[in-house]
């Protein structure tokens, strides 16, 4: 049974969740608990080293998570490197998801020239060691 640990600060999305258990044989999907999503999702820029505020976050992967399992690892870069690390020194194997990107530009009513961005899920990448 494949577990991948979801720490980013968004929900996976529909194509994302199909990809995952197409493309890496996913059964099961295991978001941060409130309180480390919270903390995941807001990290405070203040700090000039953040890896005490990520060690919960490390508890819970260790209490959770095996080798084998995976994780799917975006965030505030530094934190994110962090826990790239900290999954190849336990055999979780951190992903990325890439993502193609569509810019519509329109014409609001006052002639203003309105810029959207679309992101559409493409694939899984692995973090390489």
């Amino acid at each position: 049974m494949k577990t991948l640990y979801l720490l980013f600060s968004h929900r996976l999305t529909a194509e994302q969740e199909r990809d995952a258990r197409a493309s890496l044989g996913v059964v099961s999907f295991v978001p941060l608990p409130p309180e480390l999503q919270q903390l995941w999702s807001n990290l405070p820029p203040e700090p000039e080293d953040i890896r005490p505020l990520l060690e919960p976050v490390k508890q819970w992967l260790t209490a959770n998570a095996r080798p084998g399992d995976m994780a799917l690892v975006t965030g505030d870069f530094g934190a994110t490197w962090d826990l790239v690390n900290f999954c190849h020194s336990t055999g979780i194997t951190p992903l990325y998801s890439t993502s193609r990107r569509v810019v519509v530009e329109e014409r609001d009513t006052g002639g203003s020239v309105v810029k959207k961005s679309l992101f559409a899920h493409v694939r899984f990448r692995q973090y390489i060691p």
